[in-house]
């Protein structure tokens, strides 16, 4: 490359030797390019429906037009578009120069599973080479990484219904005595849940049974987190949630759909209990691939939308709009249907963001944010508004430093996250917030100037104003479990009202409910009561943890008397 450079410096175009080799690496790239073409051209005489994918270099000096086509796949004899212009491979000529000049992205192969299959007899596909030229499943599409999955342990998957109604898919990766598998939760819509729990009331249980149906406690056995999966504890006893509400039994239906696909079924939780309402849970010994056909297996059974379709910018558009409804005006939300947002039109919502320009105003500063996979909507700037309006930060009580070390190191996770992931760890009121709802969100109590009464739990996780910039939370001025209920939940008031109410007149039970993680770095402060610091401490340290959000315990960890340490915490 650099002798190359070199004769081309010393030629009649006297560039200077660092544009010379960008001029060589260029030309020699795409030589190699013009081969590879070649040969895909060649195996499409046997492969009709060979595809290509381009690939970027997927680091800090990628262009973004070459960022944005990363992935981009289409049949091998029809363009790429790169920047608004067509390339049938990376540096090809007709790219304008700021699109070909070093650019260092490949393009690969990319064949169907069904010919795949086809092929494998006949051809030396290694395992490596399989994966890497098949076509990507409809997780990878949607943004889900196997391999960085394999890494976590964990994934959260963004689709469609994600975006519109706020269910949550999830993949865990967790191994018991019989060896490794995918453990897939995720709530179906509250339509699609009312839709079926109306067949399954007018089925009798002995039909349901011939379908091989069953009924049984909701059961969370425990698992610890080492490296990137979730492994049994042995002779750990599971943790059961019982039927405390007269009226209602949890039904718990295994369909026993996709036993070659080697998965259990699928349990499906009907209660009379907002956190199970919907709730399905599936273990898949597989890859992606296996978890893909078993979601359509039960797509098919429950009669339901398809889970795995990923949301389009009109989807996107829809969601932001209601989504700032919901939480600033709940009573516009409710009068324009946004408990059935799929069949809320863009006109009507178009036409009441007209009519209320501070909400418009709100609406052009939104963007989607992504919080380890976990991705809602952001005001930016509200933080101001939210101050003015009384608010100086929000925090967690805790009376058990032992409790601190799996907040820290999970992003604060919601209680039935957590029994999810097999922590069992209960709260102040686990049973009550399951019936409510609440144990779907995390609990928060928010800070205001008017803030009274003595502080007397061990500890306060504390964070100040930034993360309530987020759209996925709500408050109410007093104790409810954080119910979802229709008559509180749909009634409740617009977040500024409450915020306001209680600067004017604080109340210690108030709670902010929040519905998914919220980073350990944002942690301000972690208050500590006088003469406790060194048993939290001990705590921390027992797990390993020297560090809160990157930040030496010395400097998070801080001693209280009141809650005006609290403030000065703060500024």
């Amino acid at each position: 490359m650099r002798e190359i450079g070199a004769r081309i410096d010393r030629g009649p175009f006297k560039t200077v030797a660092q544009r010379a080799e960008t001029v060589a690496r260029t030309e020699l790239l795409r030589i190699y390019s013009l081969g590879h073409w070649a040969r895909m051209q060649s195996t499409a005489e046997y492969i009709p429906s060979l595809r290509k994918r381009w690939v970027s270099s997927r680091d800090p000096r990628v262009r973004p037009s070459h960022a944005k086509a990363d992935g981009q796949t289409v049949p091998w004899d029809k363009p790429f578009i790169i920047g608004g212009h067509k390339a049938m491979y990376p540096r090809d000529p007709r790219l304008p120069p700021e699109e070909s000049i070093n650019c260092r992205c490949l393009m690969i192969p990319v064949i169907t599973e069904e010919e795949l299959e086809r092929l494998s007899p006949t051809t030396m596909i290694t395992p490596e080479v399989r994966r890497e030229i098949a076509e990507p499943t409809l997780l990878e599409k949607l943004g889900v990484s196997e391999r960085a999955f394999k890494r976590k342990g964990e994934a959260e998957v963004f689709t469609e219904g994600s975006a519109l109604e706020g269910f949550r898919m999830q993949l865990l990766r967790k191994q018991d005595e019989e060896g490794e598998f995918i453990e897939v939760n995720f709530k179906i819509s509250r339509e699609s849940f009312m839709r079926i729990s109306k067949r399954l009331r007018k089925t009798s249980v002995f039909e349901l049974e011939e379908r091989g149906w069953k009924t049984g406690t909701m059961w969370f056995e425990r698992f610890q987190k080492e490296g990137g999966k979730f492994i049994k504890i042995p002779e750990s006893p599971p943790y059961g949630i019982p039927s405390f509400v007269k009226k209602t039994e949890y039904y718990t239906f295994e369909i026993p759909i996709g036993q070659p696909l080697r998965y259990r079924g699928v349990e499906l939780y009907h209660a009379g209990d907002r956190t199970l309402d919907g709730f399905l849970r599936l273990r898949v010994r597989g890859g992606f691939r296996d978890v893909e056909k078993a979601l359509r297996e039960i797509q098919r059974e429950l009669k339901l939308p398809n889970l795995l379709r990923p949301p389009s910018r009109r989807d996107l558009e829809k969601a932001k709009r209601l989504r700032l409804l919901w939480q600033e005006d709940p009573t516009g939300w409710w009068e324009l249907g946004g408990y059935h947002p799929t069949k809320v039109s863009f006109k009507k919502l178009d036409a009441y963001f007209e009519a209320h320009p501070e909400l418009k105003e709100k609406l052009d500063r939104m963007e989607l944010l992504d919080l380890k996979g976990y991705k809602t909507f952001v005001v930016r700037g509200r933080e101001a508004e939210l101050r003015k309006a009384g608010a100086l930060g929000f925090f967690h009580e805790m009376n058990n430093p032992f409790d601190l070390p799996s907040i820290v190191e999970s992003d604060f996770l919601s209680s039935f996250e957590r029994l999810k992931r097999g922590i069992i760890s209960q709260g102040k009121s686990p049973f009550a917030d399951i019936r409510s709802g609440g144990a779907d969100q995390i609990f928060f109590r928010l800070l205001t100037e008017d803030t009274k009464y003595s502080p007397f739990h061990t500890l306060y996780v504390l964070y100040d104003l930034k993360p309530l910039e987020r759209t996925d939370w709500w408050i109410y001025p007093r104790d409810l479990y954080g119910t979802v209920r229709e008559t509180q939940f749909f009634e409740r008031q617009p977040v500024i009202e409450v915020i306001q109410e209680l600067a004017r007149e604080w109340r210690p039970d108030n709670e902010i409910m929040m519905r998914s993680r919220v980073l350990s770095k944002e942690i301000k402060a972690v208050m500590v009561r006088k003469g406790d610091l060194d048993r939290v401490k001990d705590a921390l340290k027992e797990a390993g943890i020297e560090r809160i959000g990157g930040r030496p315990l010395e400097e998070v960890l801080k001693e209280y008397e009141s809650w005006e340490d609290f403030k000065e915490a703060l500024k």
